[in-house]
């Protein structure tokens, strides 16, 4: 069980316009933290599986390609309320950080 430190959760969700984005190797726990993180911040979870179209998505575990990948998560960026998000993996690479701070950046916010 996670434990909460007092009054930071009150000072988290007083503030609204921020991401976390979690990064880890494959199977380290990143998408069952991303569901508590979503539950308890009552944040949306941006991931590749929710981003990219499926016939996009690669069957042998293999990334995306950058480019339909940044044109997707660019398209879903844009349809998103800038409250605030938490991002399951991504970004994935070098290209997909450029934007993915570019963007945080336009909507006046940090990721932590």
């Amino acid at each position: 069980m996670v434990e909460t430190i007092p009054n930071q959760e009150h000072k988290i969700m007083e503030s609204r316009n921020f991401s976390i984005v979690l990064l880890g190797a494959p199977t380290s726990g990143k998408t069952t933290f991303t569901t508590f993180l979503s539950e308890t911040l009552h944040l949306p979870v941006l991931s590749g599986s929710n981003i990219v179209l499926p016939e996009f998505l690669p069957s042998d575990g293999r990334l995306v390609d950058d480019d339909i990948f940044v044109d997707s998560l660019e398209k879903r960026l844009a349809t998103e309320s800038p409250t605030g998000h938490i991002f399951d993996a991504i970004p994935g690479t070098p290209l997909q950080a450029e934007i993915l701070s570019k963007w945080a950046k336009e909507q006046g916010f940090p990721i932590h």
